[in-house]
């Protein structure tokens, strides 16, 4: 174990130290991981601390314990948790973002942590995600544990998961909390199951809807008295499965009346019926009178309507659970009929020790919360106007989406999917509860005595099973289920056992994720009217298609688009942040970068694009596109962002505005090709505004388009978005004066220093975000950063006593808090900006361009009356604001299509025409490949149609050799026939009776010319079998003559290619004038293209009989192998029995002649 340990650390070393480690990686998910830290939290060990990026995030109010296996500074704790080290500390949190993979005893390390924190943040790369144990050992990890593993491990050690989310499809980010009662509401698996609500003794929780609808429990302080119980009953926290793992499975209906009053197949109103007329009550969800369900309990089958029929919403529990409790402990028999998480919460309460409870739960793919589904009624229908509501009526037989509405008036409605905005939302899971998506009851052991469901997809099993009137399916997962099962089937049609496998079409694996848009219409139905919320959702609809560079490493544009992104959001407007493509020069990032945390909604940022030819999609998502502030309309800008401001790849159907745009100088600097590509696009703008008055004069006099002055996005911007930021970013430890340097010179450096003497405060600088820190020493001897998030920059400005600046938001900014503050012209950047806020302001003697400036401004240094400011500021805001408001708002009437719209789309056409050409050519190409590979395939197959040919002429050798061996031994029986025919002569000389007797010899002479007959037969068979072998080498010379007439083939379609290429390049040249012979050509090219594939069938056809006949040759071969085997076998069996028979002849004449001659 030593000599492990060792190794584990040496290969960390080597990989950090030796291999160039990347600890970008690292910071990014400690970043991620640092969201869990709240102002609760005043303490942090960090295990695994690396270089202690985490303590740059947290408030230096926060205590931070540093613990890695390799010192990294004076304060690293150094300890090998493989030796079973561990600190003897106590603090608030355990923040493990790179430290797990490499314990080896993880139960020990989990147990040491437990000990001495109260919550555990921690990442890891999951056995799911990377499941080759191979690679796992080569990255030095020493340990395989599923994320459900962690999860379980430390809940059996008192904690509770309160959040769980992935990165990508690697890491998974979980974080826990002590499992205390007032923590419990937090609990990420939470279903509102009501077990800890019923099991509270001071009722000190109590089940509450959340702000989606969905109840959790509330918990009260006062009332709590620290007992425990509400934490030990929790089903998630405690989850058991004491049913069968695999159970049967039946297919039911019941009778057709009983099917025609419910929602499938039957199954609960029998079994109900039975209970109630036994004595005994049932427990199940209702619908209220206010279109809310909950759970109640009947005791006459008069109410048991109620509780009959579908109702996909959430059921409210309340104290149902205790009501329970009392009935059984009257000995009542109840029936309990729920979600499986209910049951679960029913059993964990009652702790399964009554045996008159019977339980059922349903196959449930998700419960919505009834805040939605009130919504829905009220937006749709006008709540107070209807008086019944059902789901899932039978008026068109057994199907999922036929649902009923009841007006007061007595007027019905049915709703299907095609018309129905519930159920459009509620199919694709847009309504699924998080709970409910990460659902710990879903699959098998299942909860309940039985389990009851639509049997879905049954009928593609067995047709039978499905007379379009309902089919439930029943599991009976132990003794108690048999019971039941045995009441349904009393009344039942047909009730037929089944493979549990044909269930699969219902919520027994893990599989249903929400929609992808689910967060997203949790946001828009707090503010949204509920059929608008689902269609934004559904469709990614969004009113305003924000373009800019949101995520670019720069302070001033960052906080610039999260300003219009917020001003946006306060008119009442849906945002959509769009960067530019990935093609362009200067790359976008897919998340802002700069922010310590995202500050957009996720679901507001539009994926990247990797052309503006892609980017042509977001037309099918946005109605209005405006394009940001900032210098994008600079000429170097806009070609580094890929040319994408102006708006080309967006439909002239659609509103373009721009607001507050910049051209950095009071000149175009671009060419005149340049100026004149950017004036025809900006041109189809239907509102332009600039930041700049001298833009003014340069959009109308370089760009012909009339344009009006307006302020920067940051001064719109309602102050408390920016108080958010700035609650998040680091307090700086004294006063101090904000300096915002993008471009660091000596000149620069003189000013910091005189006026940081002036004032007698200490300068914090902060530099352009995409510079690197070390990069300073070689521009000043002043150190500054350039890699800290806005969040802080922000606080900086906003805690100091002085600003000072040669950036033009960094002004903007001390403006806005009211700081003083000199601004450093930048001519490098552009100058006009500063002068023209600065002077609409008043402030234009706050810029200076050199350190002589400065000698005559010391005196007022401190000095702006920002009341003066602010009255100017104040209404320029005002009239920029309705600048904007106006232009969104009202939405202008679709416009028609123009002449550049419909031949960019011919264009598309056209581009996308040329792709199907490569992607022919490609297959073609393909084709060719094939060919090759099928002519190498047939060469040796020709190599093997050799090697038997040569293994024919070896057997044929051998055959020959047979024959004349056959001859031979036909030698000898001639030989033997002449010494017979002598002893016969002899044998006649001696007596008439020989001859007599010699008759018998005679008959054997005929029998051995019959059997000589017989050999010539099979000698004929021979010769017949040698000219089959002829007939089939002439086959194969006929099939290398149509091999040779093949490649002749293949060589005239080499030629039709080549003309073919080059009717391809005269077209493509008849393309480019757009003409109507375009589209008849590339009907020749399709028509061509079909014949060329209909060729290829007839090759793969011929290929495929030329491997039939082969086969059928080699079969052939084989048998006639197997007939020469048995010939040459019956030949020898021949030979043997002839010649024993006559050795007997001549053994047995001598003696008969001896014994005659003896007589006479």
């Amino acid at each position: 174990m030593e000599n492990k340990n060792n190794e584990t650390q040496k290969c960390w070393k080597d990989r950090e130290m030796e291999q160039g480690f990347d600890w970008r990686i690292y910071e990014a998910r400690i970043l991620t991981l640092s969201k869990y830290i709240d102002n609760k939290d005043t303490s942090i060990l960090d295990l695994g601390a690396g270089k202690m990026y985490l303590k740059k995030l947290i408030p230096e109010s926060i205590t931070y314990f540093p613990v890695d296996f390799v010192a990294r500074c004076e304060q690293t704790i150094v300890c090998n948790f493989n030796k079973k080290e561990f600190p003897d500390l106590q603090a608030d949190v355990a923040f493990l973002s790179s430290i797990l993979e490499y314990i080896e005893d993880t139960e020990w390390f989990f147990e040491q942590i437990s000990l001495v924190v109260k919550k555990i943040i921690l990442s890891y790369s999951c056995l799911e995600a990377f499941p080759d144990i191979n690679y796992r050992r080569s990255r030095g990890w020493l340990n395989d544990l599923s994320t459900d593993e962690i999860i379980s491990s430390l809940q059996n050690k008192g904690f509770i998961l309160i959040d769980r989310s992935q990165r990508g499809t690697n890491q998974s980010f979980l974080c826990f909390i002590k499992a205390k009662p007032e923590n419990l509401p937090q609990n990420f698996y939470c279903s509102g199951c009501g077990s800890c609500a019923n099991a509270c003794p001071t009722d000190a929780i109590q089940l509450h809807p959340d702000v989606n609808g969905f109840y959790r429990p509330l918990f009260d302080h006062a009332k709590c008295i620290q007992c425990g119980k509400c934490v030990d009953i929790c089903p998630t926290l405690h989850p058991s499965y004491k049913n069968v793992a695999t159970p049967p499975c039946y297919a039911f209906m019941a009778d057709d009346y009983t099917r025609s009053e419910s929602s499938s197949g039957g199954v609960f109103p029998l079994i109900a019926k039975k209970m109630l007329e036994t004595g005994g009550v049932v427990c199940g969800a209702a619908w209220d009178q206010n279109f809310c369900v909950e759970h109640i309990i009947i005791d006459h089958e008069d109410n048991l309507d109620r509780l009959r029929h579908s109702k996909y919403l959430q059921s409210y529990i309340g104290t149902i659970y205790r009501e329970v409790k009392s009935r059984l402990g009257k000995g009542t028999p109840v029936l309990f009929t729920g979600c499986p998480c209910q049951v679960a919460g029913l059993n964990a309460f009652l702790n399964n020790k009554y045996e008159n409870l019977y339980t059922i739960d349903l196959f449930c793919h998700y419960s919505p919360s009834q805040l939605h589904f009130k919504e829905y009624l009220e937006d749709t229908f006008g709540i107070r106007n209807i008086s019944k509501y059902e789901f899932r009526v039978k008026n068109t037989g057994w199907l999922d989406d036929t649902h009923k509405v009841v007006f007061k008036d007595g007027i019905e409605q049915i709703r299907h999917l095609d018309d129905d905005m519930y159920q459009q939302a509620y199919h694709p899971r847009l309504l699924m509860n998080k709970a409910c998506e990460n659902c710990r009851f879903f699959g098998f052991p299942r909860q309940g005595d039985i389990s009851i469901g639509d049997f879905h997809g049954i009928d593609a099993y067995d047709p039978s099973l499905n007379d379009k009137k309902g089919t439930s399916v029943i599991l009976v997962n132990n003794e108690k289920g048999e019971q039941l099962l045995q009441i349904a089937q009393t009344g039942s049609k047909l009730c037929k056992e089944v493979p549990l496998a044909w269930i699969m079409n219902n919520r027994v694996t893990n599989n249903f994720p929400a929609h992808p848009a689910r967060n997203r219409f949790y946001e828009l139905s707090r503010y949204m009217p509920f059929r608008q919320a689902v269609e934004y959702s559904l469709k990614s609809r969004y009113d305003v298609g924000i373009v800019g560079i949101w995520s670019v490493e720069n302070y001033g544009s960052n906080m610039s688009y999260y300003a219009l992104y917020q001003v946006i959001r306060d008119m009442g407007f849906e945002p959509l942040m769009i960067e530019r493509p990935t093609d362009s020069i200067w790359k976008p990032h897919d998340m802002p970068i700069r922010f310590k945390y995202n500050p957009y909604r996720s679901f507001d940022l539009a994926h990247l694009y990797q052309s503006k030819i892609e980017m042509r999609e977001l037309n099918n998502f946005c109605d209005m596109f405006l394009v940001g502030s900032d210098q994008l309309f600079r000429d170097n800008l806009y070609h580094q962002f890929g040319k994408y401001i102006t708006l080309d790849w967006v439909s002239d159907r659609k509103k373009k505005v721009a607001y507050a745009a910049s051209f950095g100088a009071d000149y175009f600097e671009g060419s005149d090709e340049t100026r004149a590509e950017m004036s025809y696009f900006m041109n189809k703008f239907d509102r332009f505004s600039v930041r700049e008055k001298c833009g003014v004069d340069l959009a109308k006099n370089a760009f012909g388009i009339d344009a009006d002055f307006v302020l920067d996005p940051v001064f719109l911007c309602d102050k408390k978005h920016y108080d958010a930021l700035v609650a998040k970013g680091h307090k700086p430890k004294e006063k101090h004066i904000a300096a915002y340097i993008l471009d660091p010179d000596d000149d620069k450096q003189e000013i910091l220093t005189s006026i940081s003497k002036t004032l007698g405060l200490n300068c914090n600088i902060f530099s352009d975000s995409n510079y690197q820190n070390d990069r300073f020493g070689e521009w000043w001897h002043i150190s500054a950063s350039s890699s800290t998030y806005n969040e802080d920059w922000l606080r900086d400005i906003v805690d100091s006593d002085f600003v000072i600046a040669d950036s033009f938001h960094g002004i903007c900014f001390a403006i806005i808090y009211r700081k003083p503050f000199i601004a450093i012209a930048n001519k490098r950047r552009g100058i006009t900006r500063f002068t023209s806020l600065l002077n609409l302001l008043g402030l234009g003697d706050r810029l200076i361009f050199n350190a002589q400036q400065l000698e005559n401004k010391f005196e007022y240094l401190m000095k702006i009356d920002y009341d003066k400011v602010y009255l100017i500021l104040n209404k320029e805001k005002a009239r920029s604001i309705n600048w904007l408001k106006s232009t969104l708002t009202p939405m202008i009437p679709k416009k028609p299509m123009s002449t550049y719209d419909f031949f960019s789309e011919k264009l598309l056409t056209v581009d996308q025409r040329f792709a199907r050409v490569d992607n022919f050519a490609d297959d073609v190409n393909q084709r060719f490949t094939a060919i090759n590979d099928f002519t190498d395939n047939v060469n040796q197959r020709f190599t093997v149609v050799d090697k038997f040919a040569d293994d024919v002429n070896q057997r044929f050798t051998a055959v020959n050799d047979f024959t004349d061996n056959v001859n031979q031994r036909f030698s000898v029986v001639d030989k033997f026939a002449d010494d017979v025919n002598q002893r016969f002569t002899a044998v006649n000389d001696f007596t008439d009776n020989v001859d007599q007797r010699f008759s018998v010899v005679d008959k054997f002479a005929d029998d051995v010319n019959q059997r000589f007959t017989a050999i010539n037969d099979f000698t004929d068979n021979v010769n017949q079998r040698f000219t089959v072998v002829d007939k089939f080498a002439h086959d194969v010379n006929q099939h290398f003559t149509v091999v040779d007439k093949f490649a002749d083939d293949v060589n005239q379609r080499f030629t039709v290619v080549d003309k073919f290429a080059d009717d391809v390049n005269q077209r493509f040249t008849a393309i480019n004038d757009f003409t109507d012979n375009v589209n008849q050509r590339f009907t020749v090219v399709d028509k061509f293209a079909d014949d060329v594939n209909q060729r290829f069938v007839l090759i793969e056809k011929w290929v495929n009989n030329q491997n039939n006949q082969i086969n059928s040759l080699n079969n052939d071969i084989t048998r006639l192998q197997d007939t020469l085997c048995q010939k040459e076998q019956e030949l020898a069996r021949m030979y043997k029995s002839k010649t024993f028979k006559i050795g007997r002849i001549i053994a047995y004449i001598p003696r008969k002649i001896y014994f005659l001659l003896s007589r006479k």
